[in-house]
């Protein structure tokens, strides 16, 4: 239970902290977050790029769980070769 309270609690922070730096950028009129379809052809490099960060990201979560899960295999392959 303790593990999921700090898990919530720092996400939530991460949250906290990103959403202040969620702005429109200076290009835009008003403060309001908007997103079109429109915006993202303008900038395809930036759109490339925001993909690429957003690909590498989940791989590394995939590889992330992917050796925990062989870490948890390995223990429960030496507990049984202990008894």
């Amino acid at each position: 239970m303790k593990i999921l309270v700090r898990r919530v609690a720092s996400l939530s922070a991460v949250f906290a902290a990103g959403a202040s730096m969620v702005r429109a950028h200076p290009g835009h009129d008003g403060h309001e977050l908007t997103w079109d379809f429109g915006h993202l052809a303008q900038h395809p490099v930036a759109t490339m790029a925001c993909g690429a960060v957003l690909g590498i990201a989940c791989f590394v979560a995939i590889q992330i769980r992917r050796h925990r899960a062989e870490l948890r295999v390995q223990r429960v392959n030496r507990r049984r070769d202990a008894r």
